[in-house]
């Protein structure tokens, strides 16, 4: 007589690790997927908290720039472009709106006005969430952050 087969067959096996691989995919996907806005939603709350805090401190400057001086790292020359043109996080048309609104009040006059912020700087203008490894550049003129720009371009700029 039939004998009674305790088992899965071969075919059930190799339908259950497809069935795993597929949601497996999904799985990492999805998570891939939360992680990159995880890091956009932080550099745009970065950028939100600068602005606020630069806009204050424009404030504060007009009424008296040595108890309110600007924060942040001079940039050397016009490397201002280059810094700008570094930010990964932006597509082209973006970047191009950024460089035509520094284009429109850059000059050797108010070049000081454009300035490199990091952690620090970002600290003494009163906004603590700012990531160690992110450096932006600042407008004082428009009250505009831009970033965050390339590490090793603001190391070697600078």
């Amino acid at each position: 007589m039939f004998k009674k087969q305790d088992g899965i067959s071969i075919i059930m096996l190799v339908i259950s690790i497809v069935v795993m691989l597929i949601l497996i995919s999904i799985v990492m996907n999805s998570s891939l997927n939360s992680i990159e806005e995880v890091d956009s939603v932080k550099i745009e709350d970065e950028i939100r908290n600068l602005r606020e805090a630069v806009n204050d401190r424009m404030i504060n400057y007009e009424r008296n720039s040595i108890l309110y001086p600007m924060v942040g790292r001079k940039i050397a020359d016009d490397k201002i472009y280059l810094l700008v043109r570094s930010i990964d996080n932006k597509d082209s048309s973006e970047i191009s709106r950024m460089i035509s609104s520094i284009n429109k009040n850059y000059s050797e006059e108010t070049k000081n006005y454009y300035r490199i912020v990091g952690n620090s700087d970002a600290q003494s203008l009163g906004v603590s969430n700012i990531d160690p490894e992110h450096y932006y550049v600042v407008d004082y003129i428009e009250v505009e952050v831009y970033g965050p720009v390339s590490l090793e371009l603001v190391q070697g700029l600078i």
